[in-house]
């Protein structure tokens, strides 16, 4: 089975996605995908990407 490579925007559209439904919050989506971005290199895989998300969500709920 062939499986579709998915393109940076395709990632960042679904990590937005994700982010709003878990904040419920344009503004907070916005900013936990611009600060999961700045986390991650220009190579990163698409399962570091998901993985620094992750790491930069549960840091906002900390504080």
């Amino acid at each position: 089975m062939v499986t579709a490579k998915k393109t940076p925007l395709d990632i960042m559209d679904h990590i937005y996605s994700v982010a709003y439904w878990l904040t419920g919050s344009e503004s907070e989506a916005t900013e936990l995908v611009n600060r999961t971005y700045l986390n991650v290199g220009i190579e990163s895989s698409e399962t570091e990407v998901f993985k620094t998300f992750r790491a930069c969500y549960l840091g906002t709920q900390s504080l």
